[in-house]
């Protein structure tokens, strides 16, 4: 009996440590399948794109190993476009990138906490969990697998209430 309640004690303090931890990135991403244009299908906005739409993040491998990131998107009509450098951290994951904005800013680190097996779909996060997106190779997302994805995070320790989707113009 003494085990049992041992067992039970550590599956508690497992569950607690896991969700109280930092966000952990998954343990590998193909940099070169991961390159290209993702749709932004759900997100917790920043100060920079409250009440954005058509948020599309494009990636490019550069020489040097860094990702070059574009985030385009609208707000009242009008197209924004921030230019970021993702700086893949000395691991074998590929999964972890120091944000760096101009030569002068450089922010937490920017992990990818889900990765469709085809790279379909993939979602984005912060050790804090402060911040997410998830994203997916065409504008429109199956319902169904997006409430899994949302489903997962809100298991994982993410605010619900201030994650939204994006909107898209036809």
């Amino acid at each position: 009996m003494k085990i049992y309640w041992l067992f039970l004690v550590f599956c508690f303090y497992g569950c607690t440590i896991s969700l109280d931890g930092p966000e952990q990135p998954v343990k590998y991403v193909d940099l070169e399948k991961f390159m290209g244009k993702w749709y932004v299908i759900a997100f917790t906005p920043t100060f920079v794109d409250e009440g954005a739409e058509n948020g599309i993040e494009t990636y490019r491998l550069g020489e040097d190993g860094n990702i070059e990131i574009e985030y385009t998107f609208s707000i009242d009509g009008e197209f924004e476009s921030h230019l970021q450098t993702g700086i893949v951290q000395p691991e074998p994951s590929n999964a972890k990138w120091r944000l760096k904005y101009n030569w002068l800013l450089s922010f937490d680190y920017y992990l990818i906490v889900e990765i469709d097996p085809e790279y379909e779909y993939t979602v984005i996060g912060v050790p804090d969990r402060s911040y997410v997106w998830v994203m997916s190779r065409e504008k429109k997302m199956d319902e169904k697998l997006l409430v899994e994805i949302l489903t997962r995070l809100k298991e994982r320790g993410y605010d619900m209430e201030k994650i939204e989707r994006m909107k898209f113009s036809s």
